[in-house]
């Protein structure tokens, strides 16, 4: 894919995801708990890491705009803190599991995105309120498991369907 073709294409990556995360924001959530979400963006995320078009600095350029479009979006600058950090050490977990996993097991990588992702936002929580918020820490874990459950799957069923998006048609 030539490099005008692949900003397109990151582009269009980076504004799903972000429409994603709107959607996400409409849901109610299931569980009162601060930082319990589906965790919708990380679809494309996933998609990004797993389409060997794509190298690991896409995604973290596509996970950075969008949570950056995303604090513009919601005009909160505390969701930008936690969504960063809970987003960077999310997908270096990610790009860790897949190369210890050789690219298989996109669930199981996803999965420890979703964990790793909401104890970055314990991490940012505990760092402004201080050690009080860790009683979150165990509903946040067991959404961070169903939430990678979802998105994994969901990104197994988008890199089977959507794998030639983008490519040159012969």
């Amino acid at each position: 894919m030539n490099k005008t073709r692949k900003l397109v294409v990151l582009a269009l990556l980076t504004a799903v995801s972000l429409c994603l995360f709107v959607v996400e924001m409409q849901v109610p959530n299931l569980i009162p708990v601060p930082g319990v979400k589906l965790g919708l963006a990380n679809i494309i995320t996933l998609f990004i890491l797993y389409d060997n078009r794509f190298k690991w600095s896409d995604a973290v350029l596509v996970v950075i705009a969008r949570v950056g479009l995303a604090a513009l979006v919601t005009g909160n600058v505390y969701a930008l803190l936690y969504s960063f950090v809970g987003g960077i050490f999310a997908l270096a977990v990610m790009l860790l599991m897949k190369k210890v996993f050789e690219g298989k097991l996109i669930p199981v990588v996803s999965v420890a995105g979703g964990i790793t992702h909401n104890i970055g936002q314990v991490v940012v929580a505990v760092i402004i309120y201080g050690a009080g918020v860790l009683f979150y820490l165990p509903v946040l874990v067991l959404g961070g498991i169903a939430s990678g459950l979802l998105t994994g799957f969901t990104a197994v069923f988008l890199l089977k369907r959507l794998k030639n998006i983008g490519r040159n048609k012969p």
